[in-house]
């Protein structure tokens, strides 16, 4: 799937080169008109919570994005948990993987007796 990111160079390509309109280019591409003009914003602490991200998961390589999250509000970030997300993903973060633990020790062996059965029940049930 191509982003809309994506789309708006490729329209943006197509009107340099070929000299088409932008109504013809966007209904090629499958783009609508209001996604081209659309400006995205950035916002002006993204870059500084990037920064906090990419020290955080530095600092706490097994947290992920969620507890990454928990603790930025601690600290007093108003962001919300989505943007946390893809912030995460853009930045191409991993939380590490769990190192695989010592095998358990064997079990002990069972007596060889399981339950008792019904039939050596009824003999020691009182009789009515």
């Amino acid at each position: 799937m191509v982003t809309p990111r994506r789309r708006h160079v490729a329209v943006s390509e197509l009107q340099g080169r070929f000299g088409v309109s932008e109504r013809r280019a966007c209904s090629v591409l499958g783009q609508h008109r209001s996604t081209q003009r659309h400006n995205p914003r950035r916002r002006f602490d993204e870059e500084h919570l990037r920064r906090r991200l990419q020290a955080m998961s530095t600092k706490f390589p097994r947290y992920g994005y969620r507890r990454i999250h928990a603790l930025l509000l601690r600290e007093g970030y108003a962001c919300n948990r989505k943007r946390i997300q893809r912030l995460w993903r853009d930045e191409g973060l991993l939380r590490t993987k769990e190192t695989a633990q010592a095998p358990k020790a064997p079990a002990q062996p069972a007596s060889g007796r399981g339950p008792p059965s019904r039939s050596r029940l009824g003999h020691r049930l009182p009789a009515r």
